[in-house]
């Protein structure tokens, strides 16, 4: 079959008139022979050619938004008629005549601005950019804050720079408005604009300052003559005042910090910021609250701060670092092999055990579980695990107190035995020198100096009594004098010896209120104990008290009420019950009984995470110590209410500053609820657990975004870049070493610790010993928080971290008299001005690479004397702290307390009926009945905290990031924010799918990277949720708007989600069992593969939801 083609006849369209078409963007009106436009017009002409394509847009909005097309209308015909051929492509949007005449006009209109601006003069120019509204906002505080700091250093070249910034900024913005709506601009215009924009703001800037330069040394020298003595006006001079005396000490305010309304919310910024009922916190209370709680997050004034909670961290980790000895002792003599028995810190090491147990395997050597001797294995031999092996350990260290077995039983110990000894011996020794050092341990010729000090203070309460006529203040007078006269009363009974020490003392406390006979032995113990010494000594909460023990009916009554304490008050180690004991320490200068430890061996919890609980204890005491002395927190408190007093501040101010100081100073001592076994606290505690499991599946790759970011926020691309060039360049071991320096205190000691979900929980609200359930839940939760990478990327950031921090510091604390501005403010929010520096130089370790790379080499640090642990303690501290500003942690000094479960609110009769009574820390003015003129109660439940669940960055991002970003102290804002934005997509790239990006247009895509970097803090969740809440009552409809929530929510859903995750995990289970009773199983399955524990670290979420939706 043969196929055959016709020609066709195609006609080409020809348009009656111009047929001449060039795209609009390239036309440029023809401006010859027109006649110059005068002063006026050249101004209106500049003000238009910003501001005009953008109304012309907004009222073409307003008019024919909501217009529809006419069927009717004839576009091609429309412009063929009218010859608009030019303007064709800006015109295809005409939705009817009207509206095709009116883009037309605009068009028009546009073109005409754009003949007269071509010819405007420079002067008028300049003015129309200056009066411009977009850049008035260029001269506003909270825009120029870089600007404002380098005219504070009087640098030509830093204003410039800084106004370059800016105006490059504003230049891109301008540009962001107007070059969508102006369709004669091109991309070589807009390019030209904005370089414009940056070089003339730096030339202004610059200039200015120049000139303000010349005229300040011409008036400097006056100055001079009239006035020898120059005026403090920098930080380098302020560091030089300072140490020729004290200086008032606060945090630094910047604009910024009045406009951050969770300022309010936070017990640290009331305090340093605020007023209370009219009055300024004093300065002396401003200086004490940062020594207590400051965190090195934001620029301070006055002298270098590091504070108890900066410094206690140096010494929490040396518990985890005896545990990862005793477990290398382990494996190299019963395994054979290097190593911890743990990988990404999950123990792998005894389930291994346990299996090859129950299998059956025997061990390779005989191994003996006591001191009886070596043989031949036997047929019931097993290899210990090796939690079984460190509770060994412990019990040998512990039967070391008891004379008659050390010389018997321990020469017979093989030799790797022998060293768990030594290790736990020199973890004792370490904290016993720490406590000499700070002053926690008192020698007889201490105490006779502190007596005589106290006895001149009771002397002068007397004098001022006698004298005071106001009988509100004489009252409180002799209240504090009592206790003056107790505090005297101790000292004349302390016994500052700790002979024998081997362990700290925490009783099985569950073991002993459940099962009568353990408790009933126990008590048998004591008694025999205290018949055998004839007496019973025991703390009192005030001083000691001793009975004399003459029959065993009579130490069995003691020894009955010893055990029924230990019921109650058995890991109370602050005493809550004994209030003169706040700020000691039951393992420091007071036992319940003084009962040696190999006697109670049987009842002690024996677990290694006793040595990090008491780490934690006598690291806040030690460092409290060394600020405050034998000043306990209660002393202190009181002195302060007498000044406020003295002062005629009202009982509502005083009221409000000790309850602000008082939740800082609680939570920096580990004391976030007085009562942990509490039901409420305890069910709090264990959901959140279950929650986080549910929800934070992701958090690794989430945490990603600061790892990589934000050392570029702390240090600057330069430095980051050079740490890489110097690993490329073979400094790479050595790199790992500096940073494995860091390991010394807490930090980066992520993958050891079981509590890295502390740091985004915040779960600190436990007790020592926890029951079966939370047991289990600890577990889990520990072996999730390592399965989903969290542990890993956050130790990986805090080392990358000190790897770059290291080098530059040295640098930094070298040149220190040549440091900007910048510099020497960061190393003073860290505790170190020009002497610290010295003696950090001097007095460091310090080596060098062959490319002149500084190592700290901190395991080389002298510590043979009092100044040198000082100093290193100081070095540990600054890199700690750093690193735990890097990596973010929030700290006290960032949460409002309620987010750790505890308010503090003025009494109400009514509160009693809930067994709530007055705090006597907080309230004010104690009569002599024991009531308050102003009471102040105490609230506190685990399930106030539920709603911060997950809010813990989000504090700790507000001041690192958000208020970085206006800060001028802040060196690299700009590129750290960059950073931040660039990896917050790279990680969501990393968790969502493509299609979540495609269906999301710019502006929607913008607010989500912004959210999740967290540059906006607690803000941008703030702001999500009031859209959200929103768009479930009616009031905006994300379909016709930009601004869109991050899910379509319904009431409920608000309502739950303002009530935190748990009650929303909660819910979602109650309708998930729900649409699975009622054959709803797709979407029951669903529910539960989103909201149940654990599923989607397992990868068995995504196989839930294919189950169900597979039915049919």
């Amino acid at each position: 079959m043969e196929l055959k083609y016709t020609d066709s006849i195609v006609t080409d369209f020809k348009p009656t008139g111009n047929q001449d078409f060039t795209p609009l963007h390239f036309i440029y009106p023809d401006s010859e022979g027109r006649v110059d436009p005068d002063f006026y017009d050249s101004f209106a002409s500049g003000i238009k050619y910003q501001w005009l394509p953008i109304t012309n847009a907004v009222q073409e909005h307003n008019m024919f938004a909501d217009v529809d097309y006419d069927e009717e209308f004839d576009f091609k015909k429309t412009v063929q008629d009218n010859n608009d051929f030019v303007y064709a492509e800006e015109l295809s949007r005409a939705k009817n005549i009207d509206h095709y005449n009116f883009i037309k006009q605009n068009i028009q209109s546009i073109e005409q601005n754009r003949r007269v601006y071509d010819r405007a003069g420079l002067a008028s120019t300049i003015l129309a950019g200056v009066v411009d509204p977009l850049n008035i906002a260029f001269f506003h505080p909270v825009f120029n804050v870089g600007i404002r700091a380098a005219w504070t250093a009087r640098s030509a070249f830093g204003v410039a720079k800084e106004s370059a910034k800016v105006g490059g900024i504003f230049g891109i913005g301008s540009e962001l408005l107007r070059a969508p709506f102006d369709p004669f601009n091109t991309p070589i215009e807009t390019t030209t604009n904005i370089a414009g924009n940056t070089v003339f703001a730096g030339l202004l800037g610059g200039g200015a300052r120049g000139v303000a330069n010349r005229f300040t040394k011409i008036a400097d020298k006056y100055k001079k003559k009239k006035n020898p003595n120059p005026k403090v006006e920098n930080v380098e001079q302020l560091d030089k005042a300072y140490e020729n005396g004290p200086i008032n000490s606060g945090l630094k305010e910047e604009t910024i910090d009045r406009f951050a309304f969770m300022n309010y919310m936070l017990p640290s910024r009331r305090l340093q910021f605020h007023k209370y009922d009219g009055f300024e916190v004093l300065p002396e209370i401003k200086k004490f609250h940062l020594d207590v709680a400051f965190n090195g997050s934001v620029p301070i004034k006055g002298p270098p701060i590091q504070s108890i909670d900066m410094m206690q961290n140096i010494h929490s980790g040396k518990g985890l670092h005896l545990e990862a000895d005793i477990r290398k002792i382990y494996m190299n003599n019963l395994i054979k092999t290097e190593g911890t028995g743990r990988f990404m810190g999950i123990d792998y090491q005894g389930p291994l055990v346990r299996y090859q147990n129950a299998m059956g395997k025997k061990p390779e050597t005989f191994y003996a579980s006591d001191v009886a001797g070596q043989g031949p294995i036997r047929a019931d031999q097993k290899f210990p695990t090796p939690k079984e092996f460190e509770e060994e350990m412990i019990n040998l260290n512990i039967l070391m107190s008891d004379p008659k077995w050390k010389a018997n039983y321990y020469p017979q110990l093989p030799e790797f035995k022998k060293e768990a000894i030594r290790k736990i011996e020199a973890y004792n020794k370490y904290f016993d020198q720490l406590a000499q050092d700070t002053g926690v341990f008192m020698n007889q010729s201490i105490i006779k100096g502190r007596m005589k000090t106290l006895i001149a203070e009771l002397q002068n309460y007397d004098k001022r009594i006698q004298m005071e006529k106001d009988p509100i203040f004489r009252t409180m007078l002799s209240i504090n004098r009592k206790k003056m006269a107790d505090r005297i009363a101790f000292y004349e009974e302390y016994n500052p010896t700790r002979e024998n020490f081997r362990m700290p003392i925490y009783y099985d406390k569950i073991r002993i209120r459940e099962d009568k006979e353990f408790a009933d032995e126990l008590t048998e113990v004591f008694a025999k104990h205290f018949l055998e010494e004839g007496k019973y000594t025991r703390w009192t909460g005030s001083g000691y008290k001793t009975d004399e023990v003459l029959s065993i009916d009579q130490a069995r009554k003691f020894a009955s009420e010893t055990v029924d304490n230990i019921k109650d008050f058995g890991d109370d180690p602050y005493g809550f019950a004994k209030p003169y004991s706040i700020g000691k320490s039951k393992h420091i200068m007071m036992r319940t009984t003084n009962i040696p430890e190999y006697k109670v061996q049987k009842f002690m919890i024996k677990d290694m995470s006793v040595f990090s609980k008491y780490a934690q204890m006598m690291a806040f005491r030690s460092e409290y110590a060394r600020k405050f002395g034998d000043d306990s927190f209660d002393y202190i408190l009181d002195r302060l209410e007498e000044t406020m007093v003295q002062k005629k501040f009202s009982d509502k101010a005083i009221a409000g500053i000790k309850s602000d100081l008082l939740a800082d100073y609680m939570r920096v001592a580990g004391q976030m609820t007085r009562d942990p076994e509490r039901m409420d606290t305890t069910f709090a505690r264990a959901s959140k657990k279950l929650a986080g499991m549910a929800y934070l599946t992701t958090a690794g790759i989430t945490s990603l975004t600061e790892t990589v970011a934000m050392p570029i926020f702390e240090h600057g691309l330069g430095n980051v870049l050079k740490a890489v060039f110097r690993a490329v360049d073979g400094n790479f071991d050595r790199m790992k070493a500096n940073a494995k320096d860091l390991q010394h205190s807490l930090e980066g000691l992520d993958l050891q610790r079981n509590n890295i979900q502390t740091m985004l929980l915040n779960d600190m609200l436990r007790p020592n010993q926890v029951g079966r359930v939370e047991k289990v839940l600890d577990q889990a939760e520990n072996f999730y928080y390592k399965g989903n990478g969290l542990a890993l990327v956050t130790q990986t950031g805090k080392l990358i971290d000190a790897a770059i921090r290291i080098p530059k510091f040295y640098k930094q604390i070298k040149n220190y008299d040549t440091l900007d501005e910048f510099d020497v403010i960061e190393l003073q929010r860290y505790g170190i001005g020009r002497k610290e520096a010295k003696e950090l130089l001097e007095g460091g370790s310090w080596q060098f690479t062959d490319t002149e790379m500084p190592l700290l080499n901190l395991t080389q640090w002298k510590t043979d004397t009092k100044a040198q642990r000082n100093l290193k303690s100081k070095m540990m501290t600054y890199l700690n702290t750093a690193s735990r500003n890097t990596i973010m942690h929030a700290t006290a000094f960032d949460r409002p307390s309620f987010a750790d479960g505890f308010v503090y609110k003025k009494y109400r009769p009514y509160m009693k009926r809930f067994g709530i009574e007055p705090d006597p820390q907080a309230s004010v003015g104690k009569q002599a009945d024991g009531t308050y003129r102003y009471p102040i109660a105490r609230i506190e439940s685990g399930v106030m905290a539920w709603p911060f669940q997950f809010y813990n960055f989000a504090f700790a991002a507000n001041q690192r990031i958000t208020r970085a970003m206006f800060d001028p102290n802040k060196k690299h804002r700009l590129s750290g924010v960059i950073a931040l934005l660039g990896m917050a997509y790279l990680t969501l790239s990393m968790r969502k799918p493509s299609w979540w990006f495609e269906e999301k247009d710019y502006p929607e895509l913008i607010t989500r990277l912004v959210d999740y970097s967290g540059v906006m803090g607690i803000y941008s969740d703030l702001a999500y949720k009031g859209v959200e809440t929103a768009i479930a009552s009616g009031i905006h409809d994300p379909d016709t708007s930009w601004l869109k929530g991050r899910y379509n929510a319904t009431g409920w859903d608000i309502a739950f989600g303002f009530a935190g995750a748990t009650p929303s995990m909660y819910r979602e289970w109650i309708l998930g069992a729900n649409d699975l009773l009622n054959d709803r199983t797709e979407e029951g399955l669903k529910r539960v593969s989103y909201n149940f524990p654990l599923l989607g670290l397992l990868g068995l979420d995504d196989d839930l939801r294919a189950m169900g939706g597979s039915r049919y």
